[in-house]
């Protein structure tokens, strides 16, 4: 039997994403596209990939990508900068993430 993962809405709510289908911060609605991206990359989730998220934000999206792809590196991208561990230079907050800046 295998091991059971999470689902990426599953995951997406746990770290409160916007692109999951259930947000509870009141700054933004929930987008719900997790279930169609689980759908196209549940095929290749285990395998090594290289994950490049735009707009980084408090990091939300990132830890969620880096729990959903066990095996793949992060990179964030942003022009807003050093406003929390996930967007400053020179600080990962894990060692399959980096953050890259104009």
């Amino acid at each position: 039997m295998g091991l059971k993962m999470d689902s990426l809405d599953t995951i997406a709510q746990r770290f409160q994403t916007d692109k999951a289908t259930a947000f509870t911060r009141t700054y933004a609605r929930p987008k719900g596209f997790t279930v169609h991206y689980d759908r196209i990359f549940s095929p290749i989730r285990l395998n090594k990939l290289k994950v490049l998220e735009i707009g980084v934000a408090g990091g939300e999206s990132i830890q969620m990508w880096l729990e959903y792809f066990p095996n793949a590196q992060v990179c964030g991208v942003d022009i807003v900068q050093s406003t929390n561990p996930w967007n400053t230079p020179g600080q990962s907050p894990d060692p399959r993430y980096w953050f890259v800046h104009n």
